[in-house]
């Protein structure tokens, strides 16, 4: 009896031992777990401090006279990578000036449809997307020939329409119908939508050919589709005239180049970290005004795609 009370206490041992065990290791895959969430959420807030440490560099490099002794090199918005070090993190920062975009509440359907064929689009989506894009912007209910209205949205399941106004953002090109993601992609590095901050009379610092207002166009800086789709060429023409374009630039260095502005997009990322931690900025620049720097938005955890 004395041997069976004993086993029948060993097996009570074995089970508490092994239910103590189970929550031992429960626990510990919880503080893992917890722990690195939180070193997650201190990593994504040490690279927003540092990004929003590099925006405001490259807002002082792109403002500053271009002999102010601070940088071995000149900042332009022409998409090029630059290096900076903040506290012993080396950033890689990109700048991209907003008015060489192609205003999508501006834009005409001949731009539109080049636009499209320069980014690669198939030929048999271009016509349909190009009257769908302005059947969502004109004011009224008419279909154009390929476009699409509200019957054409409800008869996909959706529960929206066109919006039948002014592009709000260009974001809103996702809702379009027949957009895909991949084509959003595509294209989202060439357009943009005119709002009050383009509208604002800012003092102007650049030398080119853009004017003050929201639907102001600045070509010094446009990628090769923008430049095909304004000036009617191929894709291969209009990357000949941005060699040219840009070599010209390079052969008078003691003039002050054309900066843009004031509206620019800011991209930035960890160097060499495959763009896993990346910051996009909309930002707006007037030397001259007590705030020289307004950030209008800012948005993280997105690539970049190559124009």
């Amino acid at each position: 009896m004395k041997t069976r009370q004993q086993g029948i206490a060993l097996v009570i041992v074995l089970w508490v031992i092994a239910l103590l065990t189970v929550i031992a290791l429960s626990l510990t895959a919880s503080q893992r777990t917890e722990q690195a969430l939180t070193l997650n959420q201190l990593d994504q807030a040490r690279f927003r401090a540092l990004a929003d440490g590099a925006i405001g560099l490259a807002a002082l490099h792109l403002i500053a006279p271009q002999d102010i002794g601070m940088a071995e090199e000149l900042w332009l918005p022409d998409g090029q990578p630059h290096r900076l070090t903040i506290d012993d993190t080396e950033l890689e920062v990109r700048c991209y000036n907003e008015a060489s975009r192609l205003d999508l509440n501006n834009i005409t359907q001949d731009q539109l449809l080049r636009l499209l064929e320069s980014i690669g689009i198939a030929p048999e989506s271009i016509d349909p997307l190009t009257d769908t894009i302005l059947d969502w912007r004109d004011p009224d209910d008419l279909r154009r020939l390929h476009g699409a209205e509200a019957e054409d949205y409800r008869q996909a399941g959706l529960s929206y329409g066109p919006r039948n106004g002014a592009f709000e953002s260009v974001e809103e090109l996702q809702q379009i119908l027949g957009m895909s993601a991949e084509i959003y992609q595509q294209l989202e590095p060439h357009v943009r939508v005119s709002d009050q901050s383009m509208s604002m009379m800012m003092p102007s610092f650049g030398a080119g050919d853009h004017q003050r207002g929201s639907s102001a166009m600045n070509t010094t800086y446009a990628s090769a589709p923008v430049i095909a789709a304004l000036n009617n060429v191929s894709r291969d023409e209009a990357e000949e005239f941005i060699a040219e374009r840009d070599a010209q630039r390079l052969l008078d260095p003691n003039t002050a180049p054309d900066r843009g502005g004031p509206v620019y997009r800011l991209w930035v990322s960890l160097a060499d970290d495959d763009q896993q931690q990346t910051l996009e900025a909309r930002v707006q620049l007037s030397p001259t005004h007590q705030t020289p720097l307004v950030i209008l938005w800012r948005r993280e955890g997105l690539r970049r795609h190559e124009t």
